[in-house]
């Protein structure tokens, strides 16, 4: 039998081993952590055991939150708004008095803000994630910058 002329290229993945591609989701641990880490980080600011962790882990989630809800019809801007509100007050109130902790109406709002992430999640592609996270990290860098 002849053998074909044409050389064949090797075949080459467009993403590197073990990473998932950019049309698959990602996998239910990451998935499961993405919604635990934040109402975790939560429950220590109502309980008052809060860090400054806590609220950075609170205020990236419901960022990423808040820049995938402009994209989305009907009131998930409006609550993803409280929720920032009810953010900013509680960091105000850390560096004021030297705890990290929050009242019954910021809990209230940043539970409503969670909920409103993990349902626009359900409906946004892993792309549309990924760059709304990108747009929040150099929006944090051109603060730091400033």
């Amino acid at each position: 039998m002849a053998r074909s002329s044409k050389p064949r290229k090797a075949y080459r993945p467009k993403f590197e081993r073990g990473q998932l591609p950019i049309s698959i989701r990602f996998s239910g641990n990451d998935g499961l952590y993405l919604h635990i880490a934040p109402r975790e980080a939560l429950e220590n600011m109502l309980n008052g055991r809060g860090r400054e962790d806590d609220w950075s882990t609170l205020a990236a989630r419901l960022n990423w939150g808040a820049v995938a809800s402009k994209r989305f019809d009907g009131d998930g801007d409006a609550v993803m708004q409280a929720s920032l509100e009810a953010l900013l007050s509680i960091k105000e109130r850390a560096d004021r008095l030297g705890a990290w902790g929050m009242n019954g109406d910021e809990y209230r709002a940043m539970t409503l803000g969670l909920d409103c992430c993990e349902q626009i999640d359900a409906q946004c592609t892993r792309r549309e994630m990924r760059d709304d996270l990108n747009f929040v990290l150099a929006e944090n860098e051109k603060l730091r910058a400033a």
